[in-house]
């Protein structure tokens, strides 16, 4: 009996461990919620994203443009204002796994020249990071355990962030793991300000918790174990 309630309390302790998280997925934007219009200044109601200058809301296979999706964004608005946009805030915590992952490709509308180009994420405060992983045919300026704050850029092919017009549709991402809470945020800029910029696409902010939180019921079911533990011994001793 004995062995049985000590069995039964080991079984509710190792339902009580840690366990890694589900993924949540904070954007996934592929544009198709925005009207496809010129010189765009605000984004649509409800979503998370901020346009600073101007940017253009482009159909696949329209102005000579191939998207990734049935949409994509043009970062540089025909109003030859440079454009950016920026999303809200999300709440991380230590340990959590941020994955920021989207499509990049050049202007696609001129045989040469580059376009300013820069992926980033931003925060409140200085971030700690570790297992940090990315494939963005440019290195991201950051190493694991580096501590930064305000910026954390993708440059395109290390190049001062400069994309050329002819660069095809390639898939960046950048993951790792949070040392700390923070909240966080993720954006896209360009400088080039001549009608012909960078595109984006299949934008997409994950967050992997680092640890589940049992259930109280997981809690009731351990305490029972012991209980039933102590009265047997008990029993025992009073025998």
């Amino acid at each position: 009996m004995m062995r049985k309630m000590f069995a039964v309390a080991l079984a509710s302790a190792a339902l009580a461990m840690p366990a890694l998280g589900q993924t949540q997925t904070l954007i996934n934007e592929d544009f198709s919620g925005w009207p496809v219009a010129l010189n765009v200044t605000s984004a649509p109601s409800g979503s998370p994203w901020t346009v600073y200058g101007n940017v253009d809301v482009i159909a696949n296979g329209t102005h000579s443009i191939t998207c990734a999706s049935n949409n994509c964004l043009d970062l540089d608005g025909s109003a030859q204002t440079a454009g950016s946009l920026e999303s809200q805030l999300f709440q991380f915590y230590a340990g959590d796994v941020l994955r920021f992952q989207f499509d990049v490709s050049g202007s696609q509308r001129t045989a040469s020249g580059l376009d300013t180009f820069f992926a980033y994420l931003y925060s409140t405060g200085s971030l700690s990071i570790s297992s940090l992983e990315s494939q963005s045919d440019g290195a991201v300026d950051y190493s694991p355990s580096e501590t930064f704050g305000g910026g954390f850029a993708l440059a395109p092919e290390l190049n001062g962030g400069l994309l050329a017009s002819t660069y095809p549709w390639t898939t960046w991402y950048v993951q790792f793991t949070l040392e700390h809470d923070a909240e966080i945020g993720v954006g896209f800029l360009t400088t080039s300000a001549d009608n012909v910029g960078p595109m984006i696409d299949n934008v997409l902010l994950t967050r992997t918790a680092a640890t589940t939180v049992p259930e109280p019921s997981t809690y009731m079911l351990m305490a029972a174990g012991l209980a039933a533990m102590a009265a047997v011994a008990r029993r025992r001793r009073n025998a």
